[in-house]
């Protein structure tokens, strides 16, 4: 469970590097890629959001050490440290009562405040919707519905059971209801032209899907509900949802075209009075009502190479992420738990500073065990962790130039094995 604990983590923490990097490229490609494409590529990401874990191809690009508590007694101190070599006990023997593991606490955590996050956009979403049922009256015009059913023809919806809804307590038009989906207009009066613009932008919505990316986008917020970026990244979500969307409606229109409806747009401006994330939004807000007019009134020709070139990288970014880091776990006997643990300078790994055997010690006990004689001379002393164990590494020199390596345990001095070169 740890492990998966920290690939998820880790994981989310590359996706937000990913997500910072798209930022930064969008900002800087706004002029030459279609919002079409800007928006994919948060759907890519969107979407490695939704696999909190990965496969790690090799052994990662950083290996991470991690050090775990065992969960069987090996030996007590005083046996450890005082009684003779040859009476030392090796085998484990008591079990000990963990409770309740702080990993099975963090994961509870965890999926209290998704379960939490989610349900509340579901709930405003629901009461949105009870709102809209009790407020919200069905059009009736002649010439309204004449036009929209003109444009649902147009679109290949004719058999789609789309309502239309006029709802004063709404400032935009939108695109919501999964099980019944409706277009709701606020309560102002739209010339036939502003009509034919806004049915087309969300029946757009409605043939994309893009109300299910809404709900990915939720979804991908309660999974991750402690990262930042995600929230920002939802939020830039809805901004080229909206900017795409205004390209496919202006496609091989003029400027005076653009330019009516880039008015229609500011029009919209409006206080909110209900929303729910799980839904389109026509006006979707000041911070990006500058981004879409620019969009809308720019001329620059768009290059597709580049786009589907970023668009393979950012997919490439995300199924690799989690080759990043991989994590090497350790276990550390109970016994060892007073004592301080430090962080090697050189491979970054830890290691007890005051373990039950000093080095000392060790020493003492292999020269016990290969026994005094001339010839032969201590080297080199290191602790390392060896076979799923914490040992004292001894080398010795003899005069016919060959070494001996004995590996003596830390936690119990016990001669574990002998390396004869």
């Amino acid at each position: 469970m740890a492990e998966n604990i920290l690939s998820f983590l880790s994981i989310s923490f590359i996706m937000s590097v990913i997500i910072i990097f798209v930022f930064a490229f969008n900002a800087l490609s706004a002029q030459w890629i279609q919002a079409k494409f800007r928006y994919a590529v948060w759907l890519v990401i969107l979407v490695g959001l939704l696999i909190p874990l990965r496969p790690v191809v090799g052994d990662g690009l950083f290996t991470i050490p991690v050090f775990t508590i065992s969960q069987s007694e090996s030996v007590s101190l005083s046996e450890a440290t005082h009684a003779p070599i040859e009476q030392r006990p090796i085998a484990a023997t008591a079990t000990q009562n963990a409770g309740v593991s702080w990993l099975v606490i963090a994961v509870i955590l965890w999926a209290t405040i998704a379960f939490a996050v989610f349900a509340y956009h579901v709930s405003r979403y629901n009461k949105f919707i009870s709102v809209v049922n009790r407020w919200g009256k069905p059009i009736e015009d002649e010439e309204t519905l004449k036009l929209y059913h003109a444009i649902l023809n147009e679109k290949g919806l004719a058999n789609k059971k789309i309502q239309l809804i006029r709802c004063n307590l709404v400032s935009t038009s939108m695109l919501t209801g999964f099980l019944q989906p409706m277009i709701i207009l606020p309560d102002k009066d739209f010339s036939t032209d502003e009509l034919e613009m806004i049915f087309r932008h969300e029946l757009i919505h409605y043939k994309r899907g893009d109300l299910y990316i809404k709900l990915i986008s939720a979804i991908s917020l309660a999974i991750h509900w402690f990262n930042p970026a995600v929230y920002f990244m939802c939020s830039a979500i809805q901004t080229e949802c909206e900017a795409s969307c205004d390209e496919a409606v202006l496609q091989d229109m003029g400027e005076d075209s653009k330019l009516f409806y880039a008015e229609l747009i500011v029009e919209m401006v409006g206080k909110k009075r209900t929303s729910t994330m799980l839904s389109t939004c026509f006006y979707g807000g000041k911070r990006s009502l500058k981004r879409r007019l620019d969009s809308i009134m720019d001329g620059t020709h768009r290059m597709r190479k580049p786009a589907y070139a970023a668009l393979l990288f950012i997919f490439m970014m995300s199924v690799m992420s989690g080759s990043v880091f991989a994590f090497s776990f350790r276990e550390i006997p109970p016994i060892l738990r007073e004592y301080v643990f430090a962080i090697d300078a050189t491979d970054r790994s830890v290691r007890p500073v005051n373990p039950p055997i000093t080095f000392y010690r060790a020493v003492e006990i292999a020269k016990e065990y290969i026994g005094e004689s001339e010839g032969i001379w201590l080297d080199e002393i290191s602790m390392d962790f060896e076979r799923g164990q914490w040992v004292w590494e001894i080398e010795f020199e003899r005069d016919e130039g060959k070494d001996i390596e004995v590996h003596v345990d830390i936690v119990t001095g016990e001669v574990l094995w002998v390396e004869w070169d």
